[in-house]
């Protein structure tokens, strides 16, 4: 090979290289797009606007309801209905069946972690994993957006960016991403609760928070 003719191929090497380079970075950012976009609608196999049977065929049948939210001298509660019939102190109201609570409860796994589906009438509003902080925080509860129960608030913020909304609450802190409708309870300074809510920002508003979260800024 002449003097000339490698520089030549030494260049269309570096550009292929270079093209190489910018198809993976791409099928990358593509990859973590589809992952962000699957988690802004779902958790725990269930979508946002599944409607009740969906929840029944892909969860089963819930061993727990719950009723509306009551507020009470110690704050806000819910009364928790036991489906079974299996506790006499809380039956479910005399006439009602599980499609006339607002939500369901899904106990699971060794360290007391269940998954709350919230309903809109028919169809999901919220889907929630909570895991007990006395209990150990459990591996039960999936990830979502890379960030899992147990995590530090420093971790959260260090994968999503600043959130929209941060309250105190006693010993709690509630951060919220209204852009993308998710929600993280935390104690001590560790997620507790992970929640994915139907109300959510402009598909605009979205898509900054996930340029937000590939940032290396």
């Amino acid at each position: 090979m002449s003097a000339v003719g490698r520089p030549n191929w030494i260049g269309r090497l570096a550009l292929l290289g270079a093209l190489l380079t910018l198809v993976l970075i791409a099928n990358s950012i593509y990859d973590k797009h589809r992952r962000f976009s699957r988690d802004v609608q779902s958790y725990h196999q269930i979508e946002l606007r599944d409607g009740r049977a969906d929840v029944l065929y892909k969860l089963g049948y819930p061993p727990n309801v719950l009723g509306e939210i009551q507020d009470g001298e110690e704050g806000r509660w819910q009364q928790v209905f036991i489906t079974d019939g299996s506790d006499p102190r809380n039956l479910m109201t005399e006439g009602t069946d599980i499609n006339d609570y607002p939500e369901w409860a899904y106990p699971f796994g060794d360290l007391g972690a269940r998954i709350n589906i919230a309903f809109d009438g028919d169809e999901v509003s919220a889907v929630s994993c909570y895991s007990p902080p006395e209990r150990g925080y459990s591996l039960d509860c999936g990830s979502l957006f890379g960030v899992s129960v147990g995590d530090t608030e420093d971790t959260l913020v260090g994968v999503l960016g600043p959130p929209d909304r941060s309250m105190l609450d006693g010993v709690a802190k509630r951060i919220r991403y209204d852009d993308i409708g998710v929600e993280f309870m935390l104690t001590r300074s560790r997620i507790y609760m992970i929640s994915v809510l139907a109300e959510k920002g402009e598909p605009a508003d979205q898509q900054r928070r996930f340029l937000m979260t590939i940032s290396p800024f």
